[in-house]
């Protein structure tokens, strides 16, 4: 059975991308989709978690794609105009927790370029750190355990996320 998850919209708000998982490998990885249903395709093939979008500094097109590749949190270039891949792929951060179960990796990015990301084994608990977009590491966010789906907020002060028994938290940055 084919699942489509882990949408987001792109800043044209008309296209989005999302992840195709649990079919077969010709139909698994990261598409890109329309509102209006004129675009349905793969951009990358060999992704088995969600896809977290980075915007471009000061409204650049060239913005950034992050997902995880064997344990390795990585952004491939991207022109959120065109909703194509624009350059090669390169590691952020190795060890990345990735959520049992639903291949997610709990990362999020503000609109300053901010990452929020969770290191660590899923199974064994993680933290989510703030890091800034030099790779500074700016502190913890939340206490260790496993979380997901975690969300800034707009004004960067905030983040949401889920813990393992399914509820969600609101921590102060």
């Amino acid at each position: 059975m084919e699942s489509k998850c882990f949408q987001f919209f792109l800043p044209d708000g008309r296209r989005f991308l999302y992840v195709t998982a649990g079919s077969t490998p010709e139909r698994n990885g990261i598409y890109a989709g329309s509102l209006d249903g004129t675009e349905d395709r793969r951009i990358l093939a060999d992704v088995s978690s969600n896809v977290v979008f980075a915007p471009g500094l000061h409204g650049s097109r060239l913005s950034h794609v992050l997902f995880v590749r064997e344990d390795t949190l990585v952004a491939q270039p991207f022109d959120a105009g065109s909703a194509q891949l624009a350059g090669d792929v390169f590691p952020v951060a190795d060890g990345v927790a990735i959520t049992i179960g639903v291949s997610y990796a709990p990362a999020a990015v503000s609109d300053s370029g901010v990452l929020l990301y969770s290191p660590g084994s899923a199974a064994g608990g993680a933290q989510i750190d703030w890091y800034d977009r030099t790779g500074k590491l700016l502190g913890p966010v939340v206490l260790p355990g496993v979380v997901a789906y975690p969300a800034v907020s707009p004004d960067e002060k905030s983040v949401a996320f889920m813990r393992a028994n399914g509820s969600f938290s609101l921590t102060d940055l």
